[in-house]
């Protein structure tokens, strides 16, 4: 089975999107979104797909006191 270190990667592309809501002094809100789709050379040599996509939605609160 072939590792991370082994790929080869083609092309790679990642997208962030940070935003921090601050409703009152002491308060807050944070939302982390991130999508990103990678593509590598010779994946199916290695049993594996030649490309892939991930995404990840955060939520983070933080109160101040």
């Amino acid at each position: 089975m072939a590792s991370l270190r082994d790929l080869n990667v083609k092309d790679q592309h990642d997208v962030w999107l940070n935003l921090i809501y601050t409703p009152r002094p002491d308060l807050d809100i944070g939302l982390e979104c991130v999508w990103g789709r990678r593509t590598v050379y010779e994946a199916p040599a290695a049993g594996i797909s030649d490309s892939g996509e991930a995404q990840r939605v955060q939520l983070s609160l933080q109160y101040k006191f």
